[in-house]
């Protein structure tokens, strides 16, 4: 499920691209797309990659940033999961910290919560605006 491979995460960042949507709430910011499963060579519902911001200097400050973004979608990804599980394509999104020290853990357990709830009240097919 780790969005490792730079094919699928440079356009995420391509500004002349328009299937990159973004959705920011409070300290984090999800940069998504949605590609079609036979561009993956994998059958996988998500692909998700995590960064710090870069005003974190220290690379204990950034360690500490990854693991609290990590665990926040593992504990809130099954809303999204099982939404792409139905469909013939798949999420790849970075989850990125946009904000600088201190670091907390619940603000930002608390923000990429609300950002995932928000991402799949966006993408869900009850909505008007599935694109952003």
């Amino acid at each position: 499920m780790r969005l490792k491979e730079r094919r699928l995460i440079r356009p995420l960042f391509d500004r002349s691209r328009n299937d990159a949507h973004t959705l920011a709430r409070g300290s984090v910011r999800l940069v998504y797309r949605i590609v079609p499963r036979d561009e993956l060579k994998v059958a996988t519902p998500l692909k998700v990659g995590v960064a710090p911001g870069r005003g974190l200097r220290r690379a204990v400050d950034r360690n500490q940033v990854k693991r609290h973004l990590r665990e926040a979608f593992r504990l809130n990804q099954e809303s999204l999961r099982r939404l792409f599980e139905q469909r013939d394509d798949t999420l790849t999104m970075m989850i990125l910290y946009r904000s600088g020290l201190p670091v907390e853990g619940p603000t930002i357990q608390m923000d990429t919560k609300r950002a995932l709830e928000a991402l799949h009240n966006r993408l869900s097919p009850g909505t008007s605006n599935a694109a952003g």
